[in-house]
């Protein structure tokens, strides 16, 4: 190979380089900004709650623009910005207000009308805090409302932390049984399903470690006794990559 040549595929591996680092600086750029905006959409839609539906559509409208702008640019990799949970209807506000009260009557009325028209309301839907009607129920400590919402088809995602968290008992046993009935060999289990950008804990974080780091036996000894197991690190490291 010529010198030539070789002070050629120097310079394009230099500019293969410089091109990288662009692209992850411009995906940084617009993750912070994302951030950013979302703090100050909850901050404005804890003062002024009415305020809520047009703050998401400004959120949506600027990282539709900021994305334009990169692309624009040059930067043709994907611009990555957190998602925020979609606006709710009015029926969604009213659902996880009934759930939020312990309101059985009405939410299971809701869920019902829910389960016949798919159109009618999103059952999983959270508010702008990532709250979703199982992690209200659950800080609420109402069990009545955390098995009605289970049995109507509510997923589960990461309640059984929040209810290690809150040292519910009753609420890790009655979700640790619906995750063994809905759970299938291989597939991940629901708290690992759960919206990294909407949970309130990291990928590593297991029922097994939560319980520990509370220091609850009684909920240690029912995860031990239903078979849980503390992960590898490699386990550990693959579900955060994933």
């Amino acid at each position: 190979m010529s010198k030539k040549e070789e002070e050629v595929k120097k310079m394009e591996k230099k500019s293969v380089s410089i091109d990288e680092k662009e692209d992850l600086a411009m995906e940084e750029v617009s993750f912070i900004i994302g951030i950013i905006i979302i703090i100050i959409i909850i901050i404005i839609t804890i003062i002024r709650p009415h305020s809520q539906t047009f703050f998401y559509k400004l959120y949506w409208k600027l990282k539709e623009i900021f994305s334009g702008v990169f692309i624009f640019l040059g930067h043709q990799s994907k611009i990555e910005m957190p998602n925020l949970p979609k606006p709710l209807t009015l029926e969604e506000k009213k659902y996880l207000l009934a759930v939020e009260r312990g309101d059985i009557n009405t939410t299971r009325k809701m869920l019902q009308k829910a389960h016949r028209y798919h159109d009618y309301m999103n059952m999983n839907c959270v508010d702008p805090l990532g709250r979703g009607a199982l992690h209200m129920s659950i800080s609420n400590e109402n069990l009545e409302m955390v098995e009605l919402l289970v049995v109507m088809g509510v997923e589960t995602r990461d309640a059984l932390l929040h209810a290690i968290d809150a040292e519910f008992v009753e609420a890790v046993e009655v979700l640790l049984e619906h995750e063994e009935v809905v759970h299938k060999e291989g597939d991940k289990y629901s708290w690992e399903k759960a919206d990294r950008n909407t949970s309130a804990f990291t990928p590593e974080i297991t029922p097994l470690i939560l319980a520990a780091h509370k220091d609850n036996y009684e909920i240690l000894k029912i995860l031990l006794d239903r078979g849980a197991t503390i992960p590898m690190p490699h386990d550990i490291r693959s579900s955060i990559k994933t």
